[in-house]
């Protein structure tokens, strides 16, 4: 930060996701441990501001969910607002508003919250 911050207009350092526990946790010091022992305590953003449309159609509940494990849909069968508006998501945004992460199974070991708890959103839910 202190080389780069004279230099650019603006300088993030990103802590590192682990695509929903599939990928080792490389975050260090403070982050790793923040990243390992911590957990949503508020509801992910991502059912309210995204879906995730595959090559093949299939609807997905998150962007860090690659291979679509949360299907919530299929475009070749649905309208995007149908999906959107669907049982499934619905159903996902319920356990996430009562932080019952357990039961949903790509989020199990999710460490997206290192990078959204500082959000509004998660200010709000507190």
């Amino acid at each position: 930060m202190k080389h780069w911050t004279p230099l650019a207009d603006k300088v993030d350092v990103n802590k590192y996701n682990t695509w929903l526990g599939t990928q080792q946790d490389l975050n260090v010091g403070d982050s790793l441990e923040e990243s390992q022992q911590g957990h949503f305590d508020f509801a992910c953003t991502h059912p309210w501001d995204e879906l995730v449309i595959g090559a093949d159609g299939r609807a997905g509940l998150c962007c860090l969910d690659y291979e679509l494990h949360a299907e919530v849909g299929d475009v070749n069968k649905n309208t995007v607002q149908e999906i959107w508006q669907s049982e499934t998501m619905n159903w996902y945004r319920k356990k996430m508003l009562k932080l019952e992460y357990s039961d949903i199974d790509v989020c199990r070991n999710c460490n997206a919250y290192i990078y959204q708890q500082d959000k509004t959103w998660a200010k709000l839910q507190r």
